[in-house]
């Protein structure tokens, strides 16, 4: 009994350190696939906010950031946070965000969009900001202090 209610104690805080804690999540530039913005987006992911950060691998004009919620999440600051105009290769620009997640699955989408040698080329990145659930067991098997299982039967 007394290490069943340690081990659950030691969950409810694991879920509850997780739940506010901060997390950087890197969205690099794939190596092969269709042809798209040479931009790397992360994140720093808040329980109510992000910080964006887009690295440019090339010179971009007409840059425009848009950024939205998909399934539960209601995205509460500007949804475009820049127009940049252009950027150069090897620049880094952050936006803050700020959101709502809902009660279940919340993603953030970022979509980075410019020109290049004159063709239109967009990103797109989604950030998953559901928390972790963890496997809590269903049936507790009763042990003795020293480790031994305690088999249980029910009587009619």
């Amino acid at each position: 009994m007394i290490r069943t209610t340690a081990t659950l104690v030691t969950v409810f805080a694991a879920l509850s350190a997780c739940s506010h804690a901060e997390r950087r999540v890197e969205a690099p530039l794939p190596a092969e696939g269709k042809p798209m913005a040479l931009v790397g987006v992360s994140a720093v992911l808040g329980m109510r906010s992000a910080q964006l950060e887009v690295t440019f691998e090339a010179d971009m004009t007409d840059v425009e950031v848009v950024v939205w919620g998909v399934d539960e999440l209601r995205v509460t600051s500007p949804t475009t946070p820049a127009l940049l105009g252009s950027a150069r290769a090897g620049e880094k620009r952050t936006f803050a965000v700020d959101y709502v997640p809902g009660a279940g699955t919340s993603t953030l989408a970022v979509s980075v969009t410019g020109s290049r040698a004159g063709l239109r080329r967009s990103r797109s990145v989604t950030f998953d900001l559901t928390p972790p659930r963890l496997a809590v067991p269903s049936v507790v098997t009763p042990q003795t202090m020293d480790g031994q299982r305690v088999k249980v039967t029910r009587l009619p």
